[in-house]
């Protein structure tokens, strides 16, 4: 999970994908600390309502669209994981 989290924070913060939702950071430089036996990881809050709520227009596809090419592009943001 460690590395799945990096990858989202790379994609953001190196390859300038800001729509990626990446979790925060712990003090230690890691993504997930242990609770009671469970990996847990801290996302920032987003309270608007999800395309599952409310459908996707075409516009809405086009930009989903355009950030999956943009994931696609964006390896050498990923080149020290």
């Amino acid at each position: 999970m460690e590395l799945a989290y990096a990858v989202t924070s790379a994609l953001q913060t190196r390859g300038g994908l800001r729509p990626v939702l990446a979790p925060y950071s712990t003090g230690r430089g890691t993504f997930t600390c242990r609770h009671g036996g469970y990996a847990v990881a801290v996302f920032p809050f987003i309270g608007d309502a999800t395309p599952f709520d409310v459908g996707l227009s075409d516009e809405g596809l086009a930009q989903a669209a355009t950030l999956v090419a943009a994931v696609h592009r964006s390896s050498p943001a990923l080149t020290g994981l």
